[in-house]
């Protein structure tokens, strides 16, 4: 197999995109030449490297920084107005027919868009442009692009679309689009992507009452995250462990949850506050009723500052839990009613870091009653 050349090399990060180029280069690596990806490294280091320890990982970001598809990624959004302004079937027709759509840029721009939108509970919206993604997706030449970067852009979609059923209580349709995102897994590259299938996988789980597959799919997630030393992300990822530990082992639950407050700062608000509520929770769960309204009491400010309504309400639970652990049945009972009213006008879905919950009176009261 014929290495890549020095002035290939030059060419395919720093010149004009060139398809036929990107097509050779991506081609040889995916083959698995380390030599080749380590010169690939080296002509990097001129613009401050590359570090990450796994080959995967580092296949897949040297290819995004080509001059092909950063040249795509800087064009998507100009492209991308564009098609907005067409009406549906003007824009299926013109995303079919013209060749300056056909982009993996565009296809993972309007991707990014469409999670924008669900952030923002926008559902049907970014399910909308995930089919508008995926569309473009099946117009892209694998021999350019590699049929592994497919794969992960694949595995993307299907996952956030997983995630938009989950979210619309669809859990057939969630479970459908999952078992599609874990075959394209297998043949994707993109350590990042297949930690998004683990969390979404977990969440799911976890929505379904299975605890237990659903902490090996949190476990998986944290992993990764390892692999790619990426300490915040682990972070979050112990305290969705955490999260669904608590309901059968909230020994490990706890373990769990100090370990990924450890790598957080109280400025990383949301994340920080939602691992504070699995901690205190944790606590209740094993008899610490002190220690945990010792930390609910502690955090109220920060829990204030996050200024999420959901939230909120979730310490407003705990609140109630205490409460009821001190033998104030009453006042539990109070700060319970109010909650659940409260998550009724909310529209009965709650954001714990990216995890929802259906919370009607009774499955509250019976957290009282655990």
């Amino acid at each position: 197999m014929e290495h890549v050349g020095k002035d290939d090399w030059q060419a395919f990060f720093f010149s004009a995109p060139n398809r036929a180029l990107h097509a050779r280069v991506a081609s040889h690596l995916f083959e698995g030449c380390g030599d080749c990806l380590e010169r690939a490294r080296e002509v990097l280091a001129v613009t401050g490297g590359l570090e990450v320890a796994d080959n995967r990982q580092a296949l897949s970001i040297l290819l995004h920084e080509s001059a092909l598809l950063k040249d795509e990624t800087r064009k998507a959004e100009g492209n991308w107005v564009r098609l907005a302004l067409l009406d549906e079937k003007t824009r299926d027709k013109t995303m079919m027919s013209r060749w300056r759509f056909k982009k993996l840029g565009l296809a993972t721009y309007v991707l990014d868009e469409a999670e924008r939108l669900l952030a923002r509970g926008k559902r049907d919206k970014a399910k909308e442009l995930v089919r508008i993604s995926a569309a473009v997706t099946s117009c892209l030449p694998p021999r350019v692009y590699g049929l592994p970067l497919l794969a992960d852009l694949k595995l993307r979609q299907e996952t956030v679309l997983s995630n938009i059923s989950r979210l619309s209580l669809d859990f057939m349709g969630a479970l459908e689009a999952l078992q599609r995102a874990d075959k394209a897994r297998h043949q994707g590259i993109d350590l990042v992507e297949k930690a998004r299938f683990f969390r979404v996988q977990g969440m799911l789980l976890f929505d379904l009452g299975e605890f237990e597959e659903g902490a090996k799919a949190a476990r998986a997630r944290r992993l990764l995250h390892e692999e790619m030393h990426d300490l915040k992300c682990k972070g979050r990822a112990l305290l969705q462990e955490a999260m669904i530990l608590a309901q059968f082992d909230p020994v490990n639950g706890l373990a769990r949850a100090n370990q990924g407050l450890d790598l957080l700062k109280p400025s990383d608000c949301h994340p920080f506050v939602s691992g504070v509520f699995y901690k205190a929770y944790c606590l209740l769960k094993l008899g610490g009723v002190e220690d945990a309204s010792k930390i609910v009491s502690d955090h109220r400010e920060l829990v204030h500052q996050d200024a999420d309504p959901g939230m909120e309400l979730w310490f407003r639970y705990l609140d109630a839990l205490i409460l009821h652990s001190k033998g104030k049945t009453k006042d539990a009972e109070a700060i319970l009613i109010y909650t659940a009213l409260r998550f009724r006008e909310e529209g009965l879905f709650l954001w714990h870091d990216g995890c929802s919950r259906h919370l009607l009176v009774d499955r509250l009261r019976a957290g009282l009653e655990n």
